[in-house]
């Protein structure tokens, strides 16, 4: 076990903690359209009137058992933070029925490929929130507009008041410097959104399905054309099989437009990684050590860990090498008590 030391990271500033803007992103699609945005800021908190279209389900996919360590220590922050939503994991061999036939060939994809069609078929189809499972939550601080309320509000009161408020067909991030062009933001698909049988949503499950080889492989060039994937994928054009997901749906934005309600990662669920400059020992630190100054553990609810971050995570909890009272070490130890 690891004793309490101080946290020589650069700590989120107080206004880091407001909410982070939202783009609006609309566009009618096709060659001559222009996607229009409009900045605005994320609500902290649904409005009391409405409704909203998208289901209180959140879903994930894990191809293995037993699970790491860490991934159990995600899906536990969830189960205390997400109290009004339902928590559905995936595998292979437990996929919820109504869903489209599978691909030939799927048994033998690489997870990560499973886990993208398994994650845009779903949301398709049923409507719901996804996250990868290896988002770490957290109560989100009040701010001035809840510093009054009883209860914090819930980490995923942002999609519950972008639905009710403007009705997109995704709620989601982009990667802010991975977008070369600013006309069309880099989606993340790692957190996603969405009513059932969102436009949007169909023609990006489509757009990827059309991708997809028997061996997991896509083909991009046989659905994209006028366009380079450099100028496809622009910040993740290096890896365009890893990013094949991410293609389809900058393809979709092109050609068929939609209404999409982005939050910029590195405000939110990147910014404590990204503050402490995606140092994999600096993010061990900050979640494995007992904090030294009792500020609260993030600025932010969500936390996405990367595989860069949660390998190394992973062995520093399989070795026990963390405080029972950090982080990390409170949710490790009920996980695995």
């Amino acid at each position: 076990m690891r004793t309490t030391v101080p946290d020589d990271a650069v700590r989120p500033s107080v206004a880091m903690v407001d909410p982070p803007p939202v783009l609006h992103w609309s566009s009618k699609g096709g060659a001559h359209a222009t996607p229009e945005t409009r900045e605005g800021r994320t609500p902290c908190r649904s409005p009391e009137y409405g409704s909203t279209a998208i289901p209180h389900v959140v879903w994930t996919y894990w191809n293995g058992t037993p699970l790491p360590r860490i991934v159990d220590a995600c899906l536990l922050s969830w189960r205390r933070h997400l109290t009004g939503y339902r928590v559905r994991l995936l595998g292979p061999d437990s996929l919820p029925s109504g869903l489209p036939p599978l691909p030939r060939g799927f048994a033998l994809w690489a997870p990560q490929v499973q886990s993208d069609w398994v994650r845009l078929a779903v949301l398709t189809t049923f409507g719901g929130v996804w996250m990868d499972a290896t988002t770490l939550l957290s109560s989100l601080p009040h701010t001035s507009a809840s510093a009054d309320d009883k209860m914090p509000p819930s980490p995923l009161s942002f999609v519950e008041a972008l639905d009710t408020l403007d009705r997109p067909d995704l709620i989601g991030y982009f990667n802010s410097e991975r977008t070369y062009d600013t006309a069309y933001p880099m989606l993340e698909n790692w957190f996603l959104a969405a009513p059932a049988r969102s436009v949007f949503m169909t023609h990006w499950f489509h757009t990827f399905s059309a991708m997809l080889m028997p061996d997991g492989r896509s083909d991009i060039d046989h659905v994209v054309k006028g366009v380079t994937i450099p100028a496809l994928l622009q910040g993740f054009s290096h890896a365009p099989q890893y990013f094949a997901c991410h293609a389809a749906a900058q393809w979709v934005m092109r050609q068929h437009g939609g209404r999409l309600a982005l939050i910029p990662a590195e405000l939110d669920a990147f910014l404590e990684p990204h503050s402490r400059g995606w140092d994999s020992e600096r993010v061990c630190n900050w979640l494995c050590d007992a904090s030294a100054d009792g500020k609260r553990p993030s600025a932010r609810p969500l936390t996405k860990l990367i595989s860069l971050l949660w390998r190394p995570l992973e062995e520093r909890l399989q070795r026990g090498d963390f405080h029972r009272e950090s982080i990390l070490g409170e949710l490790g130890s009920a996980s695995h008590a």
